[in-house]
This record gives C-alpha cells, structure tokens and sequence, in this order.
C-alpha cells in the first residue's frame, strides 16, 4: 500500500477486515490524493465521499458452479450492462465527477450481457428444495420461481438430500423424513444440518457447532501461498502452517484433519476474545478476523437454535471449551462422514502407474466417484504430508492457471470400513452365497454379511455386516427370531409348543399355511423388520399381533399368552 504523499491509495474487498474497509471513508492525509482500489463490493449501495473519478476495466471474478459434480471455479469475465452502468454511478456522488471506460462501445453492446447471473444459478440449492419440502411443495420443478434454477440444478439437489436420508420415496414422490425436518431447521447447508442432527451423544454437540460455524464460513484461514507470502511476512506464514499442525496433533486428532484446526482456532479465538485479544490472536495465528466474529455469531444462532427445537439439548457456548478427547476425535470423523457422503475420495493407487514422471505427477492425486478426471489434495492441508488413502473433502475447486486443474479442501481421513455404515445410501451391496441373515440383539435388527462397493466407480470395501433393508424377505427372518424368542426371551417358553416350526416362515411352502401367511402379512403391512419398530407399534396398539400369534399356540397356551401381550417389558399404551 501506497502511504507517500500525493497518492493515498487504499485496498476495498469483501475480505477485508471493517477497520480496513472503513478507512476509505476518512480524509487522506493533507496534500494527498485519495485512490481507492476496488472489487465490485463497491459497486452498489455504497458512497466514498470525494470520488470524482471511476476507472472500469469491464470486468469482474465470478464464481461458475457445476450442478453435476459440485465443483466451482472463479473466472475473470465481463461484468454485465447493468453491473457498468452502477459503477459509472460510484463517479460525482458528490459533485461532478467522469467516468473512464478501459473498454469499447462494441464490447459494451456486443460482449456484456444485460444483468448478472442471479446468485441462485451458480450455487447449490439443497437448503431451498429441503425448505420447500417442508412447507408441502412437493413438486419443487414446477414452482414458478422468478429466476428458475435450471431443472437438472434441482434434481441433483433432490439427489443429495435423499443421500443425506433427508429425502425418501421414489422420483416424483419424494417426501421429508424425520431427519429431514429437523435438519430444516438450521439456517445452515443440510449437510452441516445433519451433523448436528446426529450429534446429541458422547457430549460431541460443543465441538460439533465449532465445527459446523467454521466450515459454513469462508476463507477463515489465510493460507500459506504465495499471495499470503507476498503481502505477509514469509516467516509469519511459515510459523501458520507449523502451529497447525501442532493443533492437529497425531492420531485421530491428525485424521479429523483441517476441522480439527478450525476447531482449536475458534476455541482459541473464543477463548482470546474473552480475554479482550481478539485481534491479536487472529495476527498471530493467521485467522481472517472477519471471518472469526461470523463464525461467533453462527455459533450463538446455532445454539440457540439447538436449545429451541431439539428434546434434551442444553448447549451452551463455552468459551473455555477444552480439546475433545481422543475417541470423541474419532467419533467426529464419523460425524463429518455422515454429512459429506457425497463428498468422499481414494488417492490414485500408484502400483498401476509405471512412469516415474506420471507417479510424480499424481503423488497427491485422487478419485472421486463421479469425475472423470483426478482432483488434487491442497498443500495447505494439515493432511498434505500424510496423504491418506481414503478422505473425505468440504469442497472441490478448480484453478487454471498455469495449467487447468481441480483441488479438494477441508480434509478429513476416514475408514473404508465406515462407508458401509455412515454413507449406506452411496454404498452397492452384493449378497455373500453361505452367509445367512441372523438377529443382532445390540441393534434388535435383521442383519447380514455382505459385499460391499462404493458409488458408480465400484470401489471395493471390506465385507461388512448391515440391516437388512425393508422387503418380505427381511419381515419373514425378523418373524421366524421372534417366533424362536431371540427377539423377545419371554416367548422362547413358547416355542417348543409351536404348531409350526419358527423357521417355516423362511420358507418356500409359507404361503399355503394359513397362520404363516397371516403372520408374515402382518408384519409387512406395519413394516415390521425391528424390534424398535415393533415396541412403537405396541405404544398405539398393545393387542397389535396377538391374533395372528396366537394362531400358532394350542388352545391353552393361547389363553394365557393373552394375559401376558405383549411380551416385551415396558410397554405403556400412549
């Protein structure tokens, strides 16, 4: 920045911290000419006293969005009529003033389009179409929108709720779950929704807002580049990247990754704030002070709203919050995995490249499930030097310069093994020949060993054990174990004295016995497959499946199973 006199040229973007920004508002020193160096925030609604003169190069950086494959990249292009003609406004506000034009008419008439892009076309629109849903729009494609996004624009949003388990049904007839209401709540990206949705356990909540605040605000780390570099200290920066990776530690806290380094500098900056040295810390640390006090005020809008519309929650903003602990590290990642299932990435494996040059090149390259093309992991990663197998990544983004090239940021290391669990909805499942289904009595579910591959690429995942998904199949297992009383123990009494055996329900002939087909048929038509849903289904109705249990006991037995329905403990009718 200029500082001599008679030029008194000052900085004007939105990153910039208010102090800064304020000072194009105050006189320059006596003698001095003011020369304010502007993006386009200074466009619109917005008067600097004194200006008399507007130089416009005619252009502006844009972000373009990919609906498909959700990358973004910023370009250089022509702004639009409309946006030239409010910046030949910016000129004589205050008196007469010109406006000088670094471009021609015909680039004017021919080249500029009449308005901008509205926002709404280049960016995701997932929290628009789950809010729309929740007020009953079913069909979000026709709603008369006045700058309609573009439709392929709302069915991979569509796409990625129903990934989330926020959206189910089919095409066309997809309503909001319970999940999906909750996560409506929040004035934040459904993913981040989500996460809070799932953290009310293991005291995770604090850390997941910190969290969740960081990663909904842009650029709150200044990073390590040559940009930061030019207009910092090298060695500042150099101390950045150092102190970080002492934030992240080793371990689980190291495979959380660069929200582990977000969550230790919002609690250091809650923690600085309190002590009145804010912007001191923000300096020493290389934290964007902006960015920081947006971060806090998402955090106490975050909270609050937890406390309003979530049974049980007490959460609180704690500015003396201590690090999480090692398995609370581990179960974040988990978390993180469950709001970005969408969002996950292999490194390219290196024994299928022979040249030494193209194993170079593709050192810290990955794959994602629905690109084409490799994406690269940023070096200003915490995870930069470990580069772990499988990551997941907040956002993709291309750069162009010097050669076209895309990066994933907001790195965190997760378990393949996990992918079975936590992004199920993203997962291919193949039934294994000799494995049969059984009951897991920690879960109350129908579970079975099977193959696993992950996403339209077919990545290949360790054998896992899942809930069986809801169809007859799965009704008729959950209705031979609790016939057999695995499911519920005060039923094994009974089941020496069965008129048929538990395992006739599995079948090929239980369609022509009577009380098998009736049994079976109940318990498809509530869509009986848990020993949860069952006990639900008994709050309302405590006679539910008595009859048709009954049916499979002698006439003695079944008098006195009546007095003892439904066997589990318990169970108040609602």
């Amino acid at each position: 920045m200029a500082t001599s006199q008679p030029l008194w040229v000052l900085p004007l973007y939105s990153l910039l911290s208010s102090a800064k920004q304020e000072r194009v508002f105050q006189p320059p020193p006596e003698g001095a000419r003011l020369c304010v160096v502007a993006t386009n925030v200074a466009e619109t609604s917005l008067t600097i006293p004194n200006i008399k003169y507007v130089i416009d190069c005619g252009r502006q950086k844009v972000r373009l969005y990919d609906p498909v494959t959700g990358v973004e990249a910023y370009v250089v292009k022509f702004t639009s009529k409309a946006s030239a003609n409010q910046r030949s406004g910016r000129a004589g506000r205050m008196g007469p003033g010109h406006c000088y034009r670094l471009y021609s008419s015909a680039v004017y008439n021919d080249e500029m389009p009449d308005f901008s892009v509205p926002d709404i076309l280049k960016r995701p629109v997932d929290d628009i179409v789950l809010q729309m849903k929740s007020m009953g729009i079913t069909k979000v494609v026709n709603f008369p929108f006045p700058s309609p996004p573009d439709r392929q624009q709302l069915e991979m949003a569509e796409k990625r709720l129903k990934i989330l388990g926020a959206l189910e049904g089919t095409e066309g007839m997809l309503k909001v779950t319970k999940l999906g209401e909750t996560i409506s709540l929040f004035p934040i990206a459904p993913r981040f929704g989500k996460m809070l949705a799932l953290s009310n356990q293991y005291n995770l909540m604090p850390y997941t807002i910190c969290i969740v605040a960081a990663l909904s605000v842009q650029q709150v780390l200044l990073e390590n580049n040559a940009a930061t570099r030019e207009a910092t200290k090298a060695e500042d920066a150099d101390k950045w990247a150092k102190r970080r990776k002492v934030w992240a530690k080793s371990g689980h806290f190291l495979r959380l990754g660069d929200p582990m380094v977000l969550l230790r500098a919002t609690g250091g900056a809650e923690y600085a704030g309190l002590e009145g040295k804010l912007p001191k810390f923000c300096q020493k640390n290389g934290l964007r002070l902006k960015a920081v006090m947006e971060i806090r005020k998402l955090r106490v809008q975050l909270t609050n709203q937890l406390n309003l519309n979530i049974p049980n929650v007490d959460a609180s903003v704690d500015p003396r919050l201590e690090p999480p602990t090692e398995d609370q590290a581990r179960l974040l990642r988990q978390i993180l995995l469950a709001g970005m299932a969408d969002r996950v990435a292999r490194r390219v494996p290196m024994e299928d490249i022979s040249s030494p040059q193209e194993r170079n090149r593709l050192k810290r390259a990955y794959n994602t499930p629905d690109m084409v093309d490799p994406v690269f992991l940023n070096s200003s990663s915490v995870l930069a030097k470990e580069l772990p197998e499988w990551v997941i990544y907040q956002e993709v983004y291309e750069v162009t310069l010097p050669e076209p090239k895309m990066f994933i940021r907001g790195i965190t290391e997760i378990e393949p093994h996990w992918l079975a669990t936590y992004a199920a909805t993203m997962c291919n499942f193949q039934e294994i020949a000799d494995e049969k289904p059984r009951y897991n009595d920690k879960t109350g579910t129908v579970v079975r060993k099977m193959k696993v591959t992950f996403g339209r690429a077919a990545w290949e995942l360790p054998d896992a054990v899942v809930d069986m998904p809801f169809g007859a199949e799965t009704c008729k297992y959950f209705g031979m174990y609790l016939l057999s009383g695995e499911v519920f123990p005060s039923l094994a009494v009974y089941t020496p004295h069965l008129l048929s055996t538990a395992t006739s329900t599995i079948k090929s002939y239980s369609k022509i016995i009577p009380r098998v087909a009736s049994f079976i048929k109940t318990l498809i038509n509530r869509q009986i497959t848990s020993k949860t849903k069952l006990m639900d289904i008994w709050k309302e109705n405590p006679k539910y499946l008595l009859s048709e249990y009954q049916q499979w006991l002698p006439p003695k037995l079944s008098m006195e199973i009546s007095t003892k329905w439904p066997p589990a403990e318990g169970i108040i009718a609602e």
